[in-house]
């Protein structure tokens, strides 16, 4: 039994999105600032609406929203890599800061049935978003749900904060699990309860149990306990969402009411023409007499303004922290007034004349960079990320702020700001990557500032061949790297037939990135052939057993074995892999369904869809 072949040689592991061929290069032109990211590093949530079919023209009903952690306000436009003849975008401002929605709507015509990913970029982060189409004459999936003697939606996982008076988002979700007997598009659409309704369309590629992630729309009215019903022609299951009270107001005084604030501290540095970060904040003192949610703010004054929001949760004197956002427009004292409700009180800032720009060169101007050293990986079609950087030199006559930025070679490009603190020979500068590669072979970049400017070479390799990948919750997940399949057993010494996939998410570097195997052993020892394989038969009459492991990455750079095998002794999370063709050189298939957390109770589930396999054997 070949049982997490490799559990004693990972460690800690980086986690990286690989993408299908791009056609165009994503952009993003945007005077706010933020991330699509948390702070482990994940993306943040985003959903998919739509049925995309190849040949048809797409509607405002096509579209992905995704989430934003914005720090600094002001407009924004957002436009996805143009793929398989479409692409998304969006564009508007952000009036506040803190987590917002962003809708980004589709434009143009699919023009094949695939699989397509789609990067989109808000800031320096990138996030990988997997859209399938659909051959135009795709008829609707049949499917019922999985339902408990007592009509209840069995298995049903409610996502999101529900709160009286408060209107959902993305993040505000229900997942359902459905037995699909013919493949094809799917619309789903709940009751509205108490001001709630849920909804999802797409496509059910496979057939077999699976599960389909439900949107909420709407606001609760009141707070208490709601059955929502989930309903398809043939069957229907109702699932239960929880409505907490909505928040109340604080009651609450500005210290210095009518005059300067008291307690006002102001932290970050303020110059004309540099916007303002998460480090620009403005303390002042409040007197809370009643607990509950405040919002605090200034007017825009010089292109700046201050805000607070949240919940007081005791009463008394407190400090507030007031967050900057904007770009200051000129240099001088500027007068700020704070408001909360009727109250007023004010502080002043003094804006800094903007810094005379650095002057500098690049060192090995007019010919190779010198001493450039080149890190990360590059491959075809995978995006550049943080690991991906060019350390330079340059020689500094006058201290001062810069920009570097290379010409667009191959999809890729380099670029640093910052500010040279004093003169200097040799000093490194490290460029940031971002982009993907569009072809193997040496591209050559070059950084120019003012009349000079310096060469350095990336060498990109090509994709991998095959295809190894799924959704992880919703998550699209490529472990192309090193994929492959195996059909014989050589561990005990005689070659056994069976069936083994492998595949990473990347390169190795120093540890081992996270992983994935399928496995498939026929108990007669005979050839695995084409055909559905899934947990339920190993047990007399059985003829077969699977096992999947798959290898993640946590918050806290620890793994964790995500695993699921055919049932014996007790139940195990349903899985199928379908196998629809083999060749001598080649094996080709799908799969989807559940692991668990074998650290943990088998209590944690991931939910596995989408998944395909087009793999050489070795």
């Amino acid at each position: 039994m070949r049982l997490i072949r490799t559990l004693y040689q990972l460690s800690v592991a980086i986690i990286l999105l690989s993408s299908c061929q791009r056609e165009d290069s994503f952009e993003t032109a945007a005077t706010s600032a933020g991330t699509l990211k948390s702070v482990s590093g994940n993306c943040l949530g985003s959903s998919v609406s739509g049925i995309f079919k190849a040949g048809s023209l797409l509607t405002s009903a096509n579209s992905i929203d995704i989430q934003a952690d914005v720090t600094g306000t002001g407009s924004y436009r957002i436009v996805s890599d143009t793929i398989n003849g479409f692409s998304f975008s969006a564009e508007g401002n952000f009036n506040s800061t803190g987590i917002h929605t962003i809708h980004l709507l589709a434009k143009g015509t699919p023009k094949s049935a695939t699989t397509n990913n789609f990067n989109i970029r808000y800031g320096a982060t990138t996030c990988a978003i997997a859209v399938t189409t659909v051959a135009e004459n795709v008829v609707p999936a049949v499917y019922t749900y999985a339902t408990a003697t007592d009509g209840a939606c069995s298995g049903a996982v409610v996502s999101g904060d529900f709160k009286a008076g408060a209107a959902v988002g993305i993040a505000n979700t229900v997942k359902l699990g459905v037995n699909v007997t013919a493949a094809g598009s799917y619309t789903i659409t709940t009751t509205a309860v108490n001001g709630l309704s849920f909804s999802a369309t797409g496509m059910f590629v496979n057939t077999g149990i699976q599960y389909v992630t439900l949107t909420a729309t709407g606001s609760p009215v009141t707070s208490g306990t709601f059955n929502i019903t989930a309903d398809t022609p043939s069957s229907s299951c109702t699932f239960t969402v929880a409505v907490t009270p909505g928040a109340t107001a604080a009651i609450y005084t500005l210290g210095g009411t009518g005059s300067n604030c008291t307690g006002f501290t102001l932290a970050g540095s303020y110059t004309s023409g540099t916007a303002m970060t998460a480090a620009n904040t403005a303390k002042i003192q409040v007197t809370v007499t009643a607990t509950g949610t405040y919002t605090i703010s200034t007017a825009a004054v010089n292109g700046v303004s201050f805000a607070a929001s949240g919940t007081f949760v005791t009463t008394g004197l407190q400090t507030v922290t007031l967050t900057a956002t904007g770009t200051p427009a000129a240099a001088g004292v500027k007068t700020f007034v704070v408001s909360a409700g009727t109250a007023t009180c004010n502080f002043d800032i003094t804006f800094a004349q903007v810094a005379a720009p650095a002057v500098f060169t690049l060192s090995g101007s007019p010919g190779a960079c010198n001493n450039a050293v080149v890190n990360g990986i590059y491959q075809v079609n995978s995006p550049l990320t943080t690991a991906n950087t060019v350390v330079i030199k340059v020689d500094v006559t006058s201290a001062g702020p810069y920009t570097i930025t290379t010409n667009a070679v191959n999809g890729i490009q380099f670029s640093a700001t910052g500010v040279f603190i004093a003169a200097a020979t040799g000093i490194s500068v490290t460029l940031q990557g971002f982009g993907a590669p569009v072809a193997a072979g040496t591209s050559t970049l070059s950084p120019a500032v003012g009349n000079t400017n310096c060469t350095f070479d990336i060498v990109v390799t090509a994709a991998p061949a095959g295809i190894f990948n799924c959704k992880i919750d919703g998550v699209y997940t490529s472990f192309y790297n090193r994929a492959h399949a195996e059909v014989f057993d050589n561990l005990t010494g005689t070659p056994v037939p069976y069936l083994f996939l492998d595949g990473f998410t990347g390169e190795p570097n120093g540890n081992t990135v996270p992983q994935l195997q399928l496995f498939i052993n026929m108990n007669d020892n005979s050839v695995v052939n084409p055909g559905t394989y899934d947990e339920q038969h190993f047990i007399p009459p059985g003829t077969y057993r699977i096992e999947i492991d798959c290898f993640l990455q946590n918050a806290d750079q620890s793994f964790t074995i995500w695993n699921t095998s055919s049932n014996f002794l007790a139940p195990n999370p349903p899985f199928t892999i379908k196998i629809t063709s083999r060749t001598a050189t080649n094996i080709k298939g799908t799969f989807s369904g559940q692991l668990t957390n074998l650290l943990d109770g088998s209590t944690l589930r991931k939910v596995v869809t989408e998944g395909a396999f087009d793999l050489p054997i070795q």
